[in-house]
């Protein structure tokens, strides 16, 4: 079980954290977001009454994330492939974090176009930058590896961007252009 450091939550501040975990009881928190991955699936049941069986991982979303414009402003399948390569990072691979869009799009039940454009958006949002990206020669095919701007960079050192922050979405025009 996760132990939690005192005034990891202070409700209504900006210091807040959804831990992402099925082990803490609801009547310490107002709002809780419960995502675990077992054997491949991500169960957002809740939590209640659920007993922990085999390996799972347990992700957290910090209050500045979800609160942010650009997180607000995703659509579900995004916000699902952002859980999905934070899944897959452990604390030391961030710029080595391989997902492809197929891999993705099977992850995710969708299209690979679906996944494609779910990639695209993440980067632009600036919740994902490309660290190394894919290849095909003869010898063998390697998927793009991203780094999450939230956390620091392992391969160079680079310090959180955070760039989905700064962020602002562009006013749409009823008026066409002429």
């Amino acid at each position: 079980m996760r132990q939690h450091s005192p005034g990891s939550y202070q409700h209504g501040s900006q210091k807040d954290h959804v831990w992402l975990s099925s082990h803490i009881p609801h009547k310490y928190f107002s709002s809780l977001l419960v995502i675990e991955q077992t054997r491949g699936r991500i169960d957002m049941s809740g939590g209640k009454s659920r007993k922990r069986r085999g390996k799972s991982k347990f992700v957290a979303l910090d209050g500045y994330l979800y609160r942010s414009a650009a997180w607000l402003d995703l659509g579900c399948v995004e916000r699902c492939l952002y859980i999905e390569l934070k899944i897959r990072y452990d604390g030391f691979n961030n710029g080595r974090i391989g997902l492809g869009c197929r891999e993705a799009a099977e992850a995710l039940n969708v299209s690979r176009n679906t996944a494609n454009r779910s990639f695209q958006t993440l980067e632009r949002r600036g919740f994902i930058a490309v660290a190394r990206p894919s290849g095909f020669n003869v010898k063998g095919r390697a998927a793009t590896e991203y780094r999450l701007t939230e956390f620091k960079c392992d391969l160079t050192g680079e310090l959180p961007t955070k760039d989905f922050t700064k962020w602002v979405q562009q006013e749409k025009s009823t008026v066409p252009p002429e």
